[in-house]
């Protein structure tokens, strides 16, 4: 069995679920503008499309690119087995999850992090995705350290090896705290508070194993660059130690979660403090090495095309924990940090998308589309940063679109004005990046598929059809 079939397959699922998201996009951009903001005269459409979109934008698309990194650890084992591997089973949930969109009687669920649409489907779909991403995860055995492997990988250095470690660990952690959570929460309560019980405590530590995601690509991007020193493996653990060790914290607080206070208090701590030293201290071990080389090795990085995307995601996650300082209430400041926080992670994983294609054995022939792909993650990470502030200098209410928006003053109408703007910019480099991938993918396509579809048309048309 070829060892990187499914590093190839979670790839595919994050990519089909980024271009869902992004289709999904318009409509809440649309909804959201002001002077067309009218067209939509049903916000509960435009907040089923809310729903679909963030938890494909946010949790398959993030969620599958970092499984399409663990399955190339050494030690993965894909073994086949009589059961469906779990991409397929992913793939599945997406199709459920997407599909339970489309029925009117799906009430959506605002809850942070994780909305939901309460329907059947909808949960099926999640569950199976879920599930397919726990399974990933432990096929990867990130609990035994002696199989981690100090040798040379086409791809991942040692440091990243030992890194996605600790990420797989903590994404583990996450599905722990969702259970716990779930166990302790009473079922009784409504479904609009239930929801954002259920899922703020998970959903807290899934941000920090994006965010560790995060850093393993730039890990991944920083050696190979040509001339940039090293970091050591003491260096990188205690690092990512840093980072992972608040997490044990989360699944006692789950088990207090009848103590909604106590709940909500020490798990927007966990975020507020457990994230920001280790990226510092990540940011300033490699800013360190970059300062050491000389002045015309810089100069040849300046020349790097994935030095342009590296860079789009520094500031918007430096933007991000800015914004989240900031926040003293539930106003747009919120989805602000967010998308400049959740920004930062999805332009860094386009930039490793380009950089892994080749070694999936697909390229890009056109230099326009080279040259393209230097520049499509400045243009996202512009438009994501005047999406995150323009939100936050409209300082509208959270989660109300079309008819239900209030927009009065001049800073609200400039405000939501740069978040429109930002967002078709966002967009349009999302649309950039999947043409750029599609046009390297599609030549790869097996030949016999298409002759197969040519002869089954073929006999279609000799069908003599009468009236």
């Amino acid at each position: 069995m070829d060892p990187f079939k499914h590093s190839r397959q979670w790839l595919g699922i994050g990519m089909g679920a980024l271009m869902l998201a992004g289709f999904l996009s318009f409509v809440l951009v649309v909804g959201r503008v002001p002077f067309i903001n009218h067209w939509i005269t049903d916000p509960q459409f435009a907040r089923r499309c809310l729903v679909i979109h963030v938890n494909l934008a946010l949790f398959v698309w993030l969620s599958a690119i970092l499984a399409s990194l663990v399955t190339l650890l050494p030690g993965y084992r894909s073994r086949p087995s009589f059961w469906p591997e779990p991409p397929a089973i992913a793939v599945a949930g997406v199709f459920l999850l997407v599909l339970s969109g489309i029925f009117p009687t799906a009430a959506p669920v605002m809850s942070n992090y994780i909305p939901v649409l309460d329907h059947p489907l909808f949960f099926m779909g999640m569950g199976l995705v879920l599930s397919a991403l726990v399974v990933t995860h432990l096929k990867v055995l990130p609990f035994r350290y002696k199989r981690v492997v100090p040798a040379e990988h086409p791809l991942l250095p040692v440091a990243v090896q030992w890194g996605l470690r600790w990420t797989a660990l903590a994404f583990l952690i996450a599905g722990l705290t969702l259970g716990i959570s779930w166990w302790q929460i009473p079922g009784q309560t409504s479904s609009d508070y239930y929801y954002d019980w259920l899922f703020w405590g998970a959903g807290h530590v899934l941000q920090s194993v994006n965010v560790m995601g995060m850093v393993n690509v730039w890990l991944i991007l920083y050696h190979r660059l040509p001339g940039s020193p090293s970091i050591s493996i003491r260096t990188t653990n205690g690092l990512f130690a840093l980072l992972w060790v608040p997490l044990l914290y989360a699944p006692y607080v789950a088990y207090q979660a009848n103590d909604v206070g106590f709940y909500y208090s020490q798990f927007t701590r966990l975020m507020q403090y457990g994230i920001f030293p280790g990226v510092l201290g990540f940011l300033g071990v490699m800013g360190a090495g970059l300062w050491r080389m000389s002045g015309a090795q810089r100069r040849v990085l300046l020349r790097e095309p994935t030095v342009y995307g590296f860079s789009a995601s520094v500031i918007l996650i430096l933007i991000g924990f800015l914004l989240g300082a900031l926040i003293r209430t539930s106003n747009t400041l919120v989805p602000a940090h967010y998308h400049a926080a959740i920004g930062s992670i999805t332009v860094i994983y386009m930039v490793m998308v380009y950089q892994f294609l080749p070694f999936f054995g697909f390229t890009m022939a056109s230099p326009v589309f080279r040259r393209l792909s230097s520049w499509q993650p400045v243009v996202f990470g512009f438009g994501q940063t005047i999406f995150a502030i323009g939100f936050a200098m409209a300082g509208l209410t959270r989660k109300v679109y079309g008819a239900e928006q209030q927009i009065h003053t001049l800073k609200e109408y400039l405000g939501m004005g740069l978040m429109g703007l930002g967002g078709v910019m966002a967009i349009a480099g999302g649309i950039v990046f999947i043409g750029i991938v599609t046009t390297a993918v599609l030549p790869a396509v097996p030949l016999f598929i298409i002759k197969k579809r040519r002869a089954l048309w073929k006999a279609i048309k000799s069908i003599p059809f009468r009236s």
